[in-house]
C-alpha cells in the first residue's frame, strides 16, 4: 500500500507532466524540459526504495544531531560538576580562613587581656614606687607608751606586742628593730611572724626583763589608699581585741590573725 509520501510525490510528478505538456503545445520547449525533469525527480522520489533511503538518511541525520547535542550536554554537565567541585574547594578554603581568623581574633583577645593585666601590674608597680619614695615613714616608739603599745606576755616564751602606727602601712614594706637594755640597745631585727591590720602592727619579742624600757624603731611605706586608723584596741590575756572583737591570738608557737570580715564591714 502506497504511503502518503509516495502519493504526494506521484501527484506532484503527474501535475508537472501535465503542465509540461501545455508548455510543449505552446512550443515552450525549455520550460517543458525543466518541468519534465522535475516530474521525473518527484516520480523517482516516490519509489518505495528511494523513500526508504530518504527516511534512513533523515534518521541518520537526526541521530547524528542528537548524538552531538548529547555530547554537548554531557560536556556541559561535566563543566557544571567541575565548577561545583571548585566551588566546594573554595568554600572549604573560605571556611578554613574564617576559622583561622576566629583563632587569630581569640589570640588577639587573649593578648589584649594579657596586656591589660601587664598594664595593671605596671600601674601597681608605679604606685609602689611612688609610695616608696614619697610616703616612707620612720617611727620611734617606746614600749612604755601605753597609748600606742599594748603588751601581752605569752607564758614564759616571750611577749606579743601590738603597736599603733600613725598611718596604715603597706604590709610588705614594714621593717623594724628592737633596742633593749639587755642587749646594750643594739638594734635587733623583728622576728617573724609579724602581722598588720589597718594601722596596727603586731610582732613577737623575746622575754626581756625590762620590757617597758625597750625601744622600737619601725620603718614602713604609708598606704595612701587606706585612711581609717584604729585606736580602740585592748589586750585580754593572750588576745588583742578591736572594738570588742578578737582579731589577734598569740601563743608559744605563732601569732594568729582572726577573720576580719566582721571588722571590715563595720
Amino acid at each position: 500500500m502506497p504511503t502518503p509520501e509516495q502519493i504526494f510525490c506521484w501527484f506532484v510528478a503527474i501535475l508537472l507532466v501535465v503542465v509540461a505538456l501545455r508548455f510543449l503545445v505552446k512550443e515552450k520547449l525549455s520550460f517543458a524540459l525543466v518541468l519534465c525533469l522535475c516530474a521525473i525527480g518527484f516520480a523517482f522520489f516516490g519509489l518505495s526504495g528511494v523513500q526508504g533511503l530518504l527516511k534512513t538518511g533523515l534518521l541518520l541525520t537526526v541521530k547524528d544531531s542528537l548524538v552531538k547535542y548529547g555530547e554537548k550536554l554531557e560536556g556541559f554537565q561535566t563543566n557544571v560538576a567541575s565548577m561545583r567541585a571548585e566551588l566546594g574547594e573554595h568554600q572549604t578554603l573560605i571556611d578554613k580562613h574564617q576559622q583561622e581568623l576566629k583563632d587569630q581574633q581569640a589570640l588577639l583577645r587573649t593578648t589584649q587581656t594579657n596586656i591589660t593585666g601587664q598594664q595593671e601590674k605596671l600601674s601597681d608597680v608605679t604606685y609602689w614606687v611612688k609610695n616608696l619614695y614619697a610616703n616612707t615613714e620612720n617611727e620611734t616608739i617606746y614600749t612604755s607608751d601605753t597609748n600606742r603599745v599594748l603588751v601581752s606576755q605569752v607564758t614564759n616564751y616571750g611577749f606579743c606586742v601590738c603597736i599603733k602606727l600613725k598611718h596604715p602601712p603597706i604590709r610588705e614594706s614594714i621593717q623594724g628593730s628592737v633596742l633593749a637594755p639587755e642587749l646594750m640597745f643594739v638594734p635587733i631585727q623583728f622576728e617573724k611572724p609579724n602581722l598588720a591590720y589597718r594601722n596596727l602592727f603586731v610582732t613577737a619579742l623575746p622575754l626581756y626583763k625590762n620590757i617597758r624600757s625597750t625601744q622600737l624603731r619601725i620603718q614602713y611605706v604609708k598606704d595612701t589608699r587606706l585612711t581609717n586608723v584604729t585606736e580602740d584596741v585592748e589586750v585580754r590575756g593572750s588576745e588583742f581585741y578591736l572594738g570588742g572583737i578578737s582579731f589577734v591570738h598569740c601563743d608559744t608557737n605563732a601569732i594568729y590573725l582572726r577573720d576580719l570580715s566582721a571588722l571590715d564591714h563595720r
